[in-house]
């Protein structure tokens, strides 16, 4: 008697290996977001030695070999997780024998959390207690915000520990190559929103061409205005060395000092929210080691990149209009001319109906905030961020309701979008990171939301309504074939239907196999072993089934009522099949009209290319942030990484920005009108003429770095003919680079 396996068996183990793998996969890169290691081998490994002797995995074990001191015991060394009675939580740090003799050295980019490994066990132990994965299957948002609220502001990722390379050849600049901006204590978000703005060329002669005023017109002006017009002084020097600097990188130490001062004197006035603390933009005057011991004493608190580029925009606006005045009792020029509300403002009117009365007003916009959750793509958000039918109040019963819509009557040449990625979540009492999905689009076309097109806008979007409506209703039909049943447990229909017929197929495989089993020699001779039972005893006596492996099958049909049933639940199930196909098919026609509905052309006279996608990553209380910014001379987009400047891929910029799967994702994004070429037509770095005292300053910082270069060369010159003469080992003395400061007293 042959036994026969439902071929769903080995689908079902196929599946549940390929959801542990994926599970697995997912935790290896929690812990690689949380460490910085970025070693698949050494993470695997430091995720297997966690497993526990129930098979599950422990990751605050995990964690803590990731993250131990020196001279504790690294991932290689510990083959398994010792079993201690009541072990809550990993050992400390160089606790393990044997550990300050080891020969192997922690892989490179472990980070060091000195003297606080007690405390950050202890946070880890008491966030996954109740997240310990069996075979490790968790939510992915669960773990990494347990995780990270753990690490708190305890979480390195090598910027902010990062040293200038001692040979100076290794800081200069590659031919034309971008330059880079230096991370002085936790301020690359100073870095990316300043290099999305320098590689728009409108905006970077603007301010390269911005003509300071006299001392004694600046002296007669409040202490905000004068800031400003610092500000915009130290934003041209910074911009003049990203343009002609032979430095890879610039340190921008200077404007963060006036960054520092300039919201120290704006926190806590009215309306105003909290902008960068004082320790992130302080100017790093200590040693190395000193700045690194006062960072890890408390948890830095990321600043508001939104805030900080609202009130950047709001100073450098003060600072032309400050430049446009004569005298202090003369009066500024119109609004218009002032080239940052040109450049980054724009106007839309709100129209609709409160109680019956319709009103109409017309607002000036900056960066336009969108909501993330709960919307698929940048246009699903913008739909709902213009159009709102929503109760008059949340405390009303009345029946009348608000109803409003935003048209834009004027786009400004730069539009940036905010997306809002961070909200506080009352269950925890705690800021936490919003990690959903939001596809946004190179080329993005504003015609729809434009005020001359809201007629035909409206009829489009009555048009969409209605197929949506109807693609519910698609929705709902197709749920009673996929989820078909009346308990709590549903399945697909054709499922049903295909178990049922492999049910009453059964019976007739298994009277197949009796009779070949009866056709056999050893069945038609009798022939048995010493002392065992005839075939049929068993049976007889104890009245069970003759052999407990064969499957369910029916045990009383006669064959036309097998034939009869094969041939309905075929029938049935492909009259399911089609059934199901032409559902899909109608919603996939839907979606697509939905897409098209406003690609005619009179709808994409408004095309924005996107120039720049601020990402940050990490979670609400800690993280790093860059910039993926498109370079149309090189035809290509770039990632600046604060002294990093590589090139990347379409492909690439996407999956660090758009969210979903891991903990980095876009939280601003910069879009160019592509009709206005003086937006990004100017000249290349290279080709940039300077203003004079510009010039004379760049020149300045170039000849000090090559009087370091040459001081190098040449000392590293002799002491290797010496070395070579005497045998003697060479010690390296490090060069500090001469500071260039800009000189602001020749301008006053």
């Amino acid at each position: 008697m042959t036994v026969e396996h439902s071929p769903l068996d080995g689908h079902a183990k196929k599946q549940q290996q390929q959801q542990q793998e994926e599970a697995i996969r997912q935790v290896i890169n929690q812990l690689k977001e949380i460490t910085g290691v970025e070693d698949p081998a050494i993470l695997s490994q430091a995720l297997e030695a966690s497993r526990t002797v129930s098979g599950n995995y422990d990751l605050t074990h995990a964690i803590s070999m990731l993250v131990e001191e020196d001279g504790g015991p690294s991932v290689s060394q510990v083959g398994t997780r010792p079993q201690v009675a009541g072990d809550g939580a990993a050992a400390a740090p160089g606790s393990h024998p044997g550990a300050a003799t080891s020969p192997q050295k922690r892989p490179a980019k472990v980070i060091d959390l000195t003297g606080e490994g007690d405390d950050l066990q202890k946070a880890i132990a008491l966030s996954l207690q109740e997240q310990q994965v069996a075979g490790v299957s968790a939510e992915e948002q669960d773990i990494s915000r347990a995780l990270e609220q753990s690490l708190g502001g305890k979480r390195k990722r090598g910027a902010e520990n990062w040293l200038d390379p001692i040979n100076p050849n290794d800081r200069r600049r590659q031919g034309d190559w971008p330059v880079g901006i230096k991370n002085v204590g936790n301020t690359c978000w100073f870095s990316a929103v300043i290099q999305s703005l320098y590689h728009l060329p409108m905006f970077r002669r603007l301010v390269l061409a911005f003509e300071p005023l006299q001392a004694s017109v600046r002296d007669g002006r409040p202490l905000q205005e004068q800031r400003s017009v610092g500000l915009m002084l130290e934003l041209r020097a910074l911009f003049a060395l990203l343009a002609a600097s032979r430095r890879k990188y610039v340190n921008p130490g200077r404007a963060l000092e006036l960054l520092r001062d300039a919201f120290v004197g704006t926190a806590g006035g009215a309306g105003g929210s909290q902008g960068p603390n004082n320790q992130q933009l302080q100017h790093q005057q200590q040693q190395p080691q000193q700045q690194l011991s006062q960072q890890q004493q408390q948890p830095q608190q990321q600043q508001d990149v939104s805030e900080f580029t609202h009130k950047l925009l709001e100073w450098l606006e003060d600072a032309f209009q400050l430049a446009h005045c004569a005298s202090p009792g003369s009066i500024p020029r119109m609004e218009q001319t002032n080239p940052m509300l040109d450049l980054f403002y724009g106007r839309f009117r709100c129209e609709g109906e409160n109680e019956g009365r319709h009103f109409s007003r017309e607002e000036a916009f900056g960066q336009y905030p969108l909501q993330v959750n709960g919307f698929s793509d940048i246009h699903d958000s913008l739909e709902a961020a213009t159009t709102s039918l929503e109760p008059e109040s949340a405390s009303t019963t009345s029946p009348r309701r608000l109803g409003q819509e935003t048209w834009f009557t004027k786009l400004p040449p730069v539009l940036v979008f905010e997306l809002s990625r961070f909200r506080f979540n009352q269950q925890i009492n705690k800021p936490e990171k919003i990690h959903h999905r939001l596809d946004f689009p190179e080329l993005l076309y504003m015609d729809r939301y434009m005020e001359y097109n809201k007629n035909i806008t409206r009829s489009k979007r009555e048009e969409v309504r209605r197929l949506k409506a109807e693609r519910e209703r698609l929705r709902r039909q197709l749920d009673k074939y996929i989820q078909y049943g009346s308990g709590p447990k549903r399945v697909p229909l054709q499922d049903v239907l295909q178990y049922t017929l492999e049910f009453v197929e059964s019976k007739a495989s298994q009277q197949k196999n009796e009779e070949a089993e009866m056709g056999s020699p050893s069945s038609s001779l009798g022939l048995c072993s010493p002392g065992s039972s005839p075939p049929d005893e068993g049976l007889s006596r104890g009245g069970s089934p003759r052999n407990m492996n064969d499957g369910p099958c029916p045990r009383h049909v006669a064959e036309p009522e097998l034939r009869l049933l094969q041939s309905c639940l075929r029938r049935w199930q492909s009259e399911v099949e089609h059934d199901v196909k032409e559902l899909q098919d109608s919603m996939s026609r839907i979606d697509a009209t939905i897409r098209d509905i406003y690609t005619e052309p009179s709808l994409l006279q408004v095309p924005y290319r996107l120039h720049a996608v601020l990402v940050h990553e990490g979670q609400a209380a800690s993280g790093h942030y860059w910039a993926f910014v498109y370079c149309p001379h090189r035809s290509a987009w770039l990632k600046f990484n604060d002294v990093t400047v590589n090139e990347v891929t379409w492909a690439d910029l996407l999956h660090d920005s758009v969210g979903g799967h891991h903990c980095t994702s876009a939280y601003c994004l910069l879009y160019v009108d592509r009709n206005n070429r003086d937006l990004f037509d100017g000249a290349k770095d290279s080709e940039l003429e300077l203003p004079p005292d510009l010039a004379q300053y760049v020149e300045a910082d170039n000849a000090a770095f090559r009087a370091e270069l040459e001081k190098w060369d040449r000392d590293h010159s002799d002491k290797s003919t010496g070395a070579a003469s005497s045998g003697n080992d060479i010690v390296v003395t490090p060069v500090q680079p001469q500071q260039v400061h800009y000189p602001l007293e020749r301008l006053r």
